[in-house]
């Protein structure tokens, strides 16, 4: 394995459900009290589909086909209370959540297709990797196509180079989902005009149309072009 690879893997009945591609990925830690901190982890993947020819080639790396039915994944970690001193601790730690949900602390693991599925059996482990951080995690869930006899456990990859971000406070967490919010707004906006739509008003030329099908690796560039967006095309939050 590439020491430096990401990725989600998700395997069901229907195929390797993978992303590769990654628009957020990031660990929230705010202080609680002393040698306590609150841990959230964000990852949003980049939005499909894999072009025909992608699909092939990460196909033959992984040996295994991959599902077309989701285009999109969003792994979440929320209200999870973790003992270190500092982000310093991060590296090497080790976090073990066999249930998805904590009724006690409102502590929740789950992934996100459209649909959500609680994550079970998690097993997180930071490492770092020349200067930066890296999150491997493994989990469980119930079957994700099927709700039937023929459901099956699925077992569940993952793992990112993540970004630390530090707050100072728990109101925090809701300006930073707030920011992200309308920064994911603009995300779609310029998808939108990607794809030959027009936006009504000023902001209808923010992205030339583009002259193939759509994919993921198109997304990836509208997430790079957002944080400029917003400032060349500034408007009102729209949340």
């Amino acid at each position: 394995m590439n020491i430096t690879e990401e990725y989600i893997k998700v395997n069901t009945q229907d195929g390797l459900v993978y992303f590769d591609q990654f628009r957020i990925a990031d660990v929230v830690i705010i202080p609680i009290s002393e040698n306590l901190f609150r841990m959230e982890i964000d990852i949003k993947s980049c939005d499909g589909p894999y072009s025909k020819e992608e699909k092939l080639s990460i196909e033959k790396s992984l040996g295994k086909p991959i599902s077309e039915s989701i285009n999109y994944a969003w792994l979440s970690m929320k209200n999870a209370n973790i003992e270190i001193n500092s982000k310093a601790d991060l590296q090497d730690l080790e976090l073990l959540f066999e249930n998805g949900y904590d009724e006690n602390t409102d502590r929740y693991l789950g992934i996100y297709f459209g649909w959500g599925i609680q994550l079970n059996n998690n097993k997180l482990k930071f490492e770092k990797i020349e200067n930066s951080l890296y999150l491997n995690w493994t989990a469980t869930s119930g079957d994700i196509d099927y709700y039937d006899e023929r459901a099956k456990d699925a077992i569940h990859e993952f793992r990112f180079k993540v970004n630390i971000v530090e707050l100072n406070h728990l109101d925090e967490i809701n300006k930073r989902w707030k920011f992200l919010a309308n920064k994911t707004k603009r995300y779609y906006e310029i998808m939108h005009c990607m794809k030959g739509f027009t936006l009504q008003g000023e902001y209808s030329s923010i992205h030339a149309p583009i002259n193939e099908e759509f994919g993921i690796k198109h997304s990836n560039e509208a997430w790079k072009k957002t944080s400029n967006i917003m400032q060349k095309f500034p408007k009102p939050d729209h949340y």
